[in-house]
């Protein structure tokens, strides 16, 4: 059978320190998700159902300016019911710095 391809849901949240990437995957297995870092791209492919009636989810993401891919050991990926969560760290030099005020 030809393969359902959807477009998984997702949301990227903000903090000072990281960005956080949430798509949605039901019925996904966390070994059936596969990540890839192509450039400053962040491809997303993952598969579930039976080979009856497959689906495949698949999205690239290209990614915030100030993400951190000098290392990419630092972006981190969880599952956990049919969520995936990406933490991309913020490059150093581009987080938000506080000035401290000083009396005369």
């Amino acid at each position: 059978a030809n393969p359902l391809v959807l477009r998984p849901l997702s949301d990227l949240y903000t903090s000072d320190d990281a960005h956080l990437l949430v798509a949605e995957l039901p019925g996904v297995s966390m070994d059936a998700v596969e990540l890839t870092l192509d450039g400053r791209v962040l491809k997303l492919a993952a598969h579930s159902g039976s080979d009856d009636a497959p689906t495949l989810y698949q999205r690239d993401y290209p990614l915030p300016r100030d993400v951190e891919l000098s290392d990419a050991q630092g972006i981190s990926a969880q599952m956990k019911d049919g969520l995936l969560e990406v933490t991309l760290p913020k490059r150093e030099s581009l987080k938000p710095k506080r000035i401290e005020v000083r009396g005369s």
